[in-house]
């Protein structure tokens, strides 16, 4: 009689998951918190809540570009706070761990929930755009056909400023793992720095501070600052390295510093 011997599987076998496996956890992950799916909602509806708002404000008006887009200037703001509550807080809740027994590669889950979160808010936004337009038709305004550059002109710094915001509030989140600090960082740079820069007529100021990323994707965009000299160029390589530097910074984070 002879003895069989078992048998194991070799030793190294990467049993880890695929791209699609964990993108689709991460997805799992971010739609499964009522909270997110809020910020979402919230992100899309003030859109068309402040078009409608203007329109029925300045009935006499004709519809421009400008009344179907000015709820950007409101949802970037949400898009960005609500990136750095999303990113945070897979850290201040440790949930960001089951994903990295799943995959080690830490770099590569930040970059998938980044994207997932960019996308998701980039759909809010579009929803949003398209509920504007269905609105201002259904109280009877028109379409405009013909846009002056300038509006296009904001319009598309709209969308920079919003793609801005997602990214630089959740890679500071990353960096700093605190929905409050990386919170507290966006906004200071909105509310006061960019705007101190923007509107004091100090030069020493514009001269430093064009390189910070709103301003910066406005120059990039082809819009002129006041006492500002930078050309689209530079505007675009200076938002570009605030991307680099901070997505250095978010990738050393994950990959050498553990969750406390």
């Amino acid at each position: 009689m002879t003895a069989s011997t078992p048998e194991f599987p070799p030793a190294g076998t990467d049993r880890r998951p695929g791209f699609g496996g964990i993108l689709a956890a991460v997805i799992t992950e971010l739609t499964s918190v009522r909270s997110h799916l809020v910020f979402l909602a919230a992100v899309t509806l003030v859109i068309p809540a402040l078009s409608v708002g203007i329109r029925l404000a300045l009935d006499d008006e004709p519809l421009t570009l400008r009344d179907l887009t000015v709820g950007i200037d409101l949802s970037f703001l949400i898009a960005g706070f609500a990136a750095a509550a999303i990113i945070g807080g897979a850290y201040r809740h440790h949930s960001i761990a089951w994903i990295w027994m799943m995959d080690n590669r830490r770099g590569r889950v930040t970059l998938l929930r980044i994207g997932v979160v960019l996308t998701g808010a980039l759909a809010g936004l579009a929803l949003g755009l398209a509920l504007a337009c269905g609105a201002v038709l259904l109280i009877g305004d028109t379409l405009p056909t013909d846009i002056p550059d300038a509006q296009l002109r904001d319009f598309r710094f709209g969308l920079i400023k919003f793609v801005t915001a997602v990214v630089l509030a959740a890679l500071l989140a990353v960096i700093t793992r605190s929905t409050v600090l990386a919170s507290l960082i966006f906004a200071a740079d909105v509310f006061v720095i960019e705007a101190m820069v923007y509107a004091l007529p100090v030069q020493a100021f514009k001269d430093v501070g064009w390189v910070l990323p709103f301003l910066s994707g406005q120059i990039a965009n082809g819009s002129s600052i006041p006492g500002i000299t930078a050309t689209p160029l530079q505007g675009g390589v200076a938002l570009a390295c605030w991307v680099v530097v901070l997505g250095g910074l978010a990738w050393w984070s994950d990959t050498r510093r553990a969750i406390r």
